[in-house]
């Protein structure tokens, strides 16, 4: 709206109006750490001002998806009436798919509460939390695919020309376009992660697909870690680091083969991948991750198999008694891994592509059918 917008390019402030009801900003910060010369930077009191102005006390939340410093103190926001809420994930990631699901829902929640709310929503340059939010919201609201979406927020968020770029993220929005797809297909992922105890994943290879020659006879330089989230998305934490002196099972020209010499299995639903390489122990060569839904990627699988009927599979108690012990696998290109920073900088081209290689344990199809009769 052109008197919204007035307003806070009159102010001089980073706002932008993707809705009516719906605006994604930088991070704000207090008057004390402002600095007027500095890039994409709003002072709180004056987006506080600016709200009110807009919506009115009362009428307005302030959502921070920062796990960096908050820059202000939350109790400013609420003295002017205003609402506050806390949702850190970490910078250049993925927001977890169940979080994101549950912070669009929040979002629906309060702007139905009345005609006059308003959502706001900031991370530190509200380009990429803010625009994997935003753009789910957008998705969800409309029932549109995500490159329209995203479409929508570089037109109405115009500091950034991309929207949300960074591959691991565009990954996780192209798998909540396939959950709000089909309701077979949302009860069939909330049926997997509704009791993590009766979902495991066992991983049990990870293929590197033409590595590059430097990768090997460098091979001892290579890092491959698996990383999981804790406080949902606001951190991370190692799962497991490959050693590549012992568990390197096949090394030629078109694949090296890593197997853990363990049983590699965890419950976590969002895992990364990550490939450091450096050159001589001192200078790092290039750098790639990618962050993986487990329990989507093996939605992926059964979608694939010719004989998988997802209304029967929903429907029947034994269906998944011939499905769960089958091999799964997920091949992701180097070209859609994460670079430096969620850059596209990567340095050297390490491999075309990697294969991770799973399966899934169930305690008993049982507990299963009881899980998707809930």
């Amino acid at each position: 709206p052109k008197h919204f917008t007035t307003a806070v390019s009159s102010n001089r402030l980073d706002v932008s109006y993707i809705l009516p009801n719906l605006a994604a900003c930088s991070s704000p910060v207090s008057a004390s750490k402002f600095s007027v010369g500095r890039l994409l930077q709003n002072n709180i009191d004056d987006l506080i001002t600016i709200l009110n102005t807009n919506h009115g006390s009362g009428n307005w939340k302030l959502i921070n998806l920062r796990s960096e410093k908050l820059g202000y103190k939350p109790s400013c926001i609420t003295d002017a009436g205003g609402q506050f809420e806390y949702w850190p994930f970490l910078d250049h990631n993925i927001l977890p798919f169940n979080q994101l699901l549950r912070i669009i829902r929040n979002i629906e929640e309060y702007l139905s509460e009345s005609p006059k709310n308003v959502v706001v929503l900031h991370c530190r340059h509200g380009k990429g939390r803010t625009g994997s939010v935003v753009v789910g919201y957008l998705m969800f609201k409309y029932a549109i695919p995500f490159e329209l979406a995203n479409g929508i927020f570089v037109a109405r968020r115009k500091l950034f020309r991309t929207g949300v770029s960074i591959c691991s993220q565009v990954r996780y929005l192209k798998y909540l376009e396939t959950f709000l797809a089909d309701i077979n297909k949302q009860n069939l992922y909330r049926s997997l992660v509704k009791q993590e105890s009766c979902f495991t994943i066992r991983l049990w290879q990870l293929a590197i697909i033409e590595p590059d020659q430097i990768l090997q006879k460098g091979i001892h330089e290579l890092n491959v870690e698996l990383g999981k989230l804790v406080k949902e998305g606001a951190s991370k934490e190692l799962l497991y680091k490959f050693n590549s002196k012992k568990e390197i099972s096949k090394m030629d020209d078109n694949i090296i083969i890593f197997e853990p010499d363990k049983e590699l299995s965890f419950q976590d639903a969002d895992i990364s991948i990550q490939f450091g390489f450096g050159l001589n122990g001192i200078i790092s060569g290039a750098v790639g991750r990618v962050w993986l839904n487990f329990p989507f990627e093996y939605i992926r699988h059964l979608l694939e198999l010719p004989s998988f009927n997802i209304n029967e599979f929903i429907k029947d108690d034994e269906s998944f008694n011939s499905i769960h012990t089958q091999l799964c696998k997920v091949v992701v290109p180097w070209c859609k891994m994460d670079g430096y920073k969620g850059t596209k900088k990567k340095g050297l081209n390490m491999f075309s592509s990697i294969e991770l290689y799973f399966d899934v344990q169930m305690k008993t199809s049982d507990d299963f059918a009881k899980i998707l009769k809930q």
